[in-house]
């Protein structure tokens, strides 16, 4: 069983509001996120902290579920913690979790289901996708690695999982996966590419 975990609590800081509610080719980045997680994953967990009312009105829990974290301005890491530790206590059964954020707009599910059918066929605990010069979300760990997510701290996230365990690590390259929305900037030229 693949469960899908979007962090999304962020305070979008740089951008001066919501990012996940940021509208793109029709719908919001987080709902686009909901959208293609829903099509490889059984159950779909979203993560919220900063704007939690502002953003869960935005799609109505249509195919997530909503993981409140309180502890959202640590970093990433706590958004990680809580959603494996919900994961375990509700859906024990999870063999592997992906993890991913609701600003690359252009993550398809064609994508995510290469990813998903990479880790079933290569049986690596890790998949992770490769752009730019580095590895990184979305990213599949198997349940192996749950003990170890669930022990993060920061803002790093889980990049130092993938680090530590690279002989257990497969990547697959999507180079569209580099482009993100953090700022103003970020966001016009998506929507000047449309």
């Amino acid at each position: 069983m693949i469960n899908a975990v979007i962090l999304a609590a962020g305070s979008s800081s740089r951008l001066g509001r919501p990012k996940q509610n940021l509208e793109y080719r029709g719908r919001t980045l987080l709902q686009q996120a909901i959208a293609c997680a829903g099509n490889i994953a059984e159950k779909v967990l979203v993560v919220l902290g900063a704007n939690e009312d502002l953003i869960a009105a935005t799609f109505d829990n249509a195919g997530a579920e909503i993981i409140s974290n309180p502890g959202w301005q640590e970093g990433m890491a706590s958004s990680i913690r809580v959603a494996i530790t919900y994961l375990e206590k509700k859906y024990p059964v999870t063999s592997h979790v992906i993890l991913m954020v609701c600003d690359q707009p252009f993550v398809s599910a064609d994508f995510l289901e290469e990813l998903k059918s990479t880790a079933m066929n290569t049986g690596k605990g890790i998949t992770a996708t490769a752009y730019g010069d580095t590895v990184g979300v979305p990213v599949i760990f198997s349940s192996a690695y749950f003990s170890a997510l669930r022990e993060l701290t920061g803002d790093e996230g889980a990049k130092a999982i993938l680090k530590i365990n690279y002989h257990d690590l497969v990547q697959v390259t999507f180079k569209q996966a580099l482009i993100d929305i953090d700022t103003e900037t970020d966001y016009q030229h998506l929507l000047g590419s449309e």
